[in-house]
């Protein structure tokens, strides 16, 4: 008697490749130059209580700094900044305690008490020296990093210190902070004394950065103005109404002649590049264009925009002094976009953080024979994650206005369709990345979405696509309508094209068969129905779930 056969599918799997999350929001920071290292190479950021060190060009994930302790030996890092000249990091816990840490071996190698109140920022002077803090306690201190004690506490803040840079020239030794009190403050360290402020701005100052000659600080925030302080002077030299509330502000490496080159970001999800010429004249020069911007549904007005939340400039990553500088934009999706300096165009964009996986599907050759190189995922945002599978580079689709609950994508490759919880569906062509057809219908919102199987289907014109809804419904829509547009056209508006009550509770779960003769719908009322995809007729059920499906 011949013993059965073994299964050749193997019940052991291992990751290839893992994308993880990177940036929960808060500080982002580059790395400084150091011997043998250019700067920019990685950088830093907030990730929960940790700090992770990602690689700049690709976005990986390196490490984190507390991986290797125990989850009751963890610290909740509120702060860190990087140490210039060297491979540590200083970091600020909510135990009061300053640690200096040896990323190259990730063991703290000096640790300082502080006052019992947090520490919300943190800065490094260019010698790497002194290390500046602002706390809730209204204090500003300055911290010798290799003795371990304070040489300066400035007391004229009357609100919480929400932010703290030294001048870049190491043989200035000046500080600037800024507070709740709204006021922008510096602070001479070879005097021990405050030598301005800044009372001009309506609200917190959220950034501030120094001219390329050191002479003038521009500090911005939410009351959307940017101011020009001459530090010679100690006089407020300008005001420019920006329309936006900004969150960061970088003034760009230029030629004297050219005046201050500086470029803001802010809630508004553009970055702008500006120009104060010698004349006191102030103008945006250069704007980056929505082709650009993570919402590729250029044609939705009603769109929502993504904020920025920082913005920074990495000067490593350039072809000449002054050109081709990299801009690093911070979005309030947890997201980096990377610009090129000179065109603003978008060069590259690294996924912070990806929550609850909603939906995953690969998309298949443009032959239905194989893979391509790209996966899409809902991941309880509402933008669709186009990821290459390989590189885990990642583009954004935005377009609708709720979390994207189901995606689908053609046989083809080429049509990926979604369904949200906004009540809409939307067609997109993923060779374009932008949506051709909104399918709006439905009463309350989509859970579930399947698309035509056939690939002959597409060819003929007679491909659908089918949703499923809370509303107990389920709806059947052409896609020749929206698959016939060309890829300059705007978005259409679809009608479905048939309806049925298909269950009597949320409709969860669809499919469609290999043939295109029939759909499967699964429901919260524990039923599995098969329909006839022509009429929409119901052809079995089938029961035996002892919950929703």
């Amino acid at each position: 008697m011949n013993a059965p056969k073994r299964s050749v599918i193997s019940k052991s799997w291992a990751p290839v490749r893992t994308h993880a999350g990177i940036y929960t929001g808060g500080k982002v920071q580059l790395s400084p130059q150091r011997p043998g290292v250019e700067a920019g190479s990685t950088f830093a950021c907030m990730l929960q209580d940790d700090v992770a060190v990602v690689d700049a060009t690709t976005g990986a994930l390196l490490f984190t700094l507390q991986a290797d302790k125990l989850d009751e030996e963890k610290e909740a890092i509120l702060s860190f900044a990087l140490r210039p000249k060297h491979n540590h990091i200083v970091t600020a816990s909510r135990n009061s305690l300053l640690r200096l840490w040896d990323l190259e071996t990730r063991t703290c190698i000096r640790t300082i008490k502080t006052t019992d109140v947090p520490i919300l920022c943190m800065d490094f002077d260019p010698t790497g020296t002194l290390v500046a803090t602002g706390a809730s306690d209204r204090c500003v201190k300055v911290y010798d990093i290799e003795k371990g004690f304070v040489t300066h506490n400035f007391k004229k803040h009357s609100g919480i210190v929400t932010l703290v840079k030294f001048h870049p020239d190491a043989k200035r030794l000046q500080l600037v902070s800024a507070s709740d009190d709204s006021t922008v403050r510096v602070w001479d360290l070879v005097a021990q004394k405050e030598v301005g402020c800044i009372k001009d701005h309506m609200s917190p100052a959220t950034t501030v950065a120094f001219s390329n000659d050191g002479y003038t600080l521009l500090s911005s925030g939410r009351d959307k103005v940017i101011n020009f302080w001459d530090l010679r002077k100690q006089v407020l030299v300008k005001t420019v109404l920006a329309h936006e509330s900004i969150e960061g502000l970088v003034v760009l490496p230029s030629p004297p002649s050219d005046g201050i080159v500086f470029a803001t970001a802010g809630e508004k999800g553009v970055v702008k590049q500006w120009k104060l010429s010698s004349g006191a004249i102030c103008s945006v020069v250069a704007s980056q264009s929505s082709d650009n911007s993570l919402t590729h549904d250029q044609d939705d007005s009603t769109s929502p925009h993504v904020a920025y939340t920082d913005l920074l400039v990495n000067a490593a990553r350039t072809v000449c002094q002054y050109l081709g500088n990299e801009l690093v934009a911070v979005t309030s999706e947890h997201n980096f976009l990377l610009l090129d300096q000179a065109t603003l165009l978008r060069t590259r964009q690294i996924i912070g953080f990806n929550d609850d996986i909603l939906s995953l599907k690969f998309v298949p050759s443009a032959d239905g024979n194989g893979l391509s190189d790209r996966i899409v995922a809902a991941t309880n945002s509402n933008q669709i994650r186009v990821m290459n599978r390989h590189t885990l580079s990642c583009d954004l689709l935005a377009g609708h206005a709720d979390i994207v609950m189901a995606l689908a994508v053609s046989p083809d490759g080429k049509w990926l369709v979604s369904a949200s919880k906004d009540g809409t569906a939307r067609v997109w062509d993923l060779v374009t990345l932008r949506c051709v057809a909104v399918g709006a219908g439905h009463a309350e919102s989509l859970g579930s979405i399947a698309v035509s199987q056939k690939l002959h289907s597409y060819a003929s014109g007679s491909a659908f696509f089918v949703t499923g809804s809370s509303d107990k419904t389920m709806k059947l829509w052409h896609l020749a309508r929206a698959s016939a547009l060309p890829s300059s056209s705007l978005t259409t508006t679809l009608s479905a094209a048939a309806a049925t009550k298909a269950h009597d509770k949320d409709v969860n779960a669809l499919a469609v068969a290999p043939n295109d003769r029939f759909i499967a719908s699964g429901s919260q009322d524990k039923l599995i129905k098969i329909w006839n995809a022509s009429t929409l007729a119901v052809v079995g059920v089938c029961r035996g779930h002892k919950r929703g499906i």
